[in-house]
């Protein structure tokens, strides 16, 4: 990500896995002022540096969803039954 971003860390973050190593270094990932969005569910509780979070004032989104669900998802919101908000 570094490489990707000339260092500076990405503006929105997607956690998909819920893998804890992939939550723990999230915010090595963030660029200052980022946002994190978790979406993987970890199986039981995640450490994660908050103080590293705190310093870039990382804004932080969580989802619940069930697993399976985006198959249908992605076919309501193809169909105009789903709408999104702009992004």
């Amino acid at each position: 990500m570094a490489a990707l971003t000339s260092g500076n860390g990405a503006d929105v973050v997607f956690e998909c896995s819920g893998a804890k190593p992939a939550i723990a270094t999230l915010a090595e990932h963030a660029a200052p002022g980022a946002t994190a969005v978790l979406v993987g569910m970890p199986i039981d509780a995640a450490p994660m540096d908050i103080v590293a979070a705190q310093a870039k004032e990382i804004t932080f989104k969580t989802i619940f969803r069930y697993a399976n669900m985006y198959p249908r998802t992605l076919r309501l919101l193809s169909s105009g039954k789903l709408r999104r908000p702009a992004v």
